[in-house]
């Protein structure tokens, strides 16, 4: 086996340790080797230090007791964009794609939503994956009472079952819009 002294500054090459750097301090040389040759945690102060100035020693901490002590909570902070909370009309889709439309779907998204409004209907409209799933979502608003559609959701709900070729649905929606009616409102 062969040792390295410590005595002299070693540069490490690139080739064989990419990721250390390279140094000629032989005090952080002395430190990289104890990091790849000790098993042991106990550190003299001397390896701690390798250039002590004299002084006042640091001050110990009054409560040498441990118990009472809180342990101190380090928060990391994330790198790069942070990951924005799921949006609400997500969840209500992915609701409706992993369950079958029932009454607890219903009661579960309602206790999932304080208050609908239309963007919520045109954008979980938008988001819903299955034509089915928006159409009965779309129902469902209306006739539980919780949003009254504007032109835009009807419009948006036309264009969907257009799209999945459900003429019947599309003529029915469009001949319950309230223009029709005598107004928008």
């Amino acid at each position: 086996m062969a040792y390295i002294s410590v005595s002299k500054p070693y540069q490490w090459s690139p080739r064989v340790f990419p990721t250390i750097p390279r140094t000629l301090n032989p005090s952080s040389t002395f430190n990289l080797l104890r990091f790849f040759t000790t098993t042991d945690d106990s550190v003299s102060s001397v390896d701690q230090n390798p250039n002590p100035v004299p002084g006042p020693e640091a001050p110990r901490p009054e409560n040498p007791n441990p118990e009472n002590v809180e342990p101190r909570v380090i928060q990391r902070t994330p790198r790069g964009n942070f990951r924005n909370p799921e949006k609400i009309e997500d969840v209500i889709c992915r609701m409706m794609a992993s369950r079958a439309w029932t009454t607890r779907l219903q009661n579960s998204i309602r206790a999932l939503v304080p208050e609908f409004d239309n963007s919520l209907v045109w954008n979980v409209l938008h988001s819903a994956k299955n034509s089915e799933h928006a159409l009965q979502f779309f129902r469902w608003v209306e006739r539980a009472g919780l949003v009254r559609h504007d032109r835009d959701t009807h419009l948006k709900m036309i264009e969907i079952l257009g799209r999945a070729s459900k003429l019947n649905h599309a003529r029915c929606i469009l001949f319950d819009m309230p223009e029709k009616r005598g107004g928008m409102g």
